[in-house]
């Protein structure tokens, strides 16, 4: 018994003293900044070998730079704001001191013990709740890799271990209260989540997962369209965001196509393609995804960019945001050599996309040729030409028609990458 409480006491000892070298050293950052001692700057201007130092002790490989920078940047901006009591702190304002950059903070010590406080308990768990389309099933539909979607039922909050939301908080927040029957997407990750600030997590931002999946959806053609309801002004679906404790950390807002994609498509959980099992797809594809090796890191950024630049096609009401996101997914998917320029791999990119989708010669030449005229389109925009060319007869079919080429081509991409 006796023993133990040695190791105990030498192990609380050995803690203890982690944690004081930690603060220390976040004194010295502190107060080795660009400016004068007692004048702190909101972001920026610290000293990044010490920063590294700190990340090497807090020693955890999910732990960055960027997480520990907000970390300072969060305690030392929430520090500001209650030395100005009473300041209602819009976007405005918070623009107007972030570009002032610095504040009057008179007990440095103090304002380090807190930066250690957050920094010794990185990473930190989050679960990521957004707001989806319909799903046309009751059943939780378990994607892997700690990712599901499911329909909101009575009482599900609690069981879920999501804290109830009460009206005023929603209506401060901007986002609408949950309801039963609500469909959701939850994503639990690690890293930071700035109360003040931005985040900064372990792997892929949840924001961007969301969006690929839903591009992924779109691409196995597991969405209907309702009719068009419309968007509102103010985003008021967007996420929120709970700590491991199931307290509410913060909202994050979405954008207003967001929001109409949302309201005006269901997901299903299976594909028009009647031969195709596409849940089952998606779910060997994301399990793959989040463990592939280095081999295949890139061929899984590839997909993943590209169904999130499909998904912000599908989205989007606005022809020239549809022609050119569309571009974009052509560009992850289907990646320039770095020896050639764009106008010169015009063709290449066409006859390559429609020789991997193509179902017959005749269909093969048609891709290609429209595929051209997209192309051409994109580029002499960017090089100067009138928007109104998007309106020209037969350009705004072209668009729709490029989407549904791109969706065929993530779909065979996707299916040959869970197949390796």
């Amino acid at each position: 018994m006796r023993m133990n409480k040695i190791v105990t006491s030498a192990v609380g000892e050995k803690q203890q003293s982690a944690e004081g070298k930690i603060t220390e050293i976040v004194v010295n950052v502190l107060l080795n900044l660009r400016v004068y001692q007692g004048l702190v700057p909101i972001e920026g201007s610290y000293n990044i070998k010490l920063v590294t130092k700190l990340t090497k002790i807090l020693n955890n490989q999910l732990i960055t730079n960027q997480q520990v920078l907000l970390v300072f940047s969060d305690v030392v901006f929430g520090a500001l704001i209650d030395s100005r009591e009473g300041v209602v702190v819009d976007n405005r304002l918070r623009a107007m001191l972030e570009e002032n950059l610095t504040t009057f903070i008179s007990d440095t010590t103090k304002l380090a013990i807190e930066i250690t406080r957050k920094l010794i308990v990185l990473p930190n768990s989050y679960k990521f709740i957004f707001r989806i389309p319909e799903l046309l099933t009751d059943k939780i539909v378990d994607m892997g890799q700690n990712m599901k979607m499911y329909k909101l039922q009575s009482g599900e909050p609690e069981k879920r271990g999501l804290s109830a939301l009460g009206i005023a908080e929603d209506l401060f927040s901007g986002i609408q209260p949950l309801k039963k029957g609500d469909s959701l997407l939850e994503i639990s990750t690690d890293g930071f989540v700035g109360i003040h600030g931005q985040m900064a997590m372990a792997g892929d931002s949840p924001v961007y997962l969301w969006r690929s999946v839903a591009g992924i959806f779109v691409a196995f053609n597991m969405v209907v369209r309702d009719n068009y309801v419309g968007g509102n002004l103010i985003p008021s679906y967007g996420a929120r965001i709970y700590s491991s404790d199931n307290k509410l950390v913060r909202t994050e807002n979405t954008d207003v196509d967001d929001e109409a994609f949302v309201r005006n498509y269901r997901f299903t959980t299976v594909s028009m393609f009647e031969s195709i099992n596409s849940i089952e797809w998606i779910n060997s594809f994301i399990t793959k995804a989040f463990s592939a090796t280095n081999k295949f890191q890139q061929e899984r950024g590839q997909i993943l960019n590209g169904a999130y630049w499909l998904y912000e096609m599908e989205k989007s009401s606005s022809s020239y945001t549809r022609l050119f996101n569309g571009a974009i997914a052509l560009d992850a998917l289907i990646p320039v050599p770095q020896k050639s320029t764009d106008d010169r791999f015009i063709p290449w990119r066409s006859l390559f996309l429609a020789e991997a989708i193509a179902e017959s010669v005749s269909e093969s030449r048609k891709i290609a040729k429209e595929m051209d005229n997209f192309l051409k389109i994109r580029n002499g925009i960017i090089h100067g030409n009138d928007l109104q060319v998007i309106y020209e007869p037969g350009n705004l079919d072209l668009i729709v028609s490029v989407g549904y080429y791109i969706q065929r081509y993530l779909r065979k991409r996707l299916m040959s990458f869970v197949s390796k």
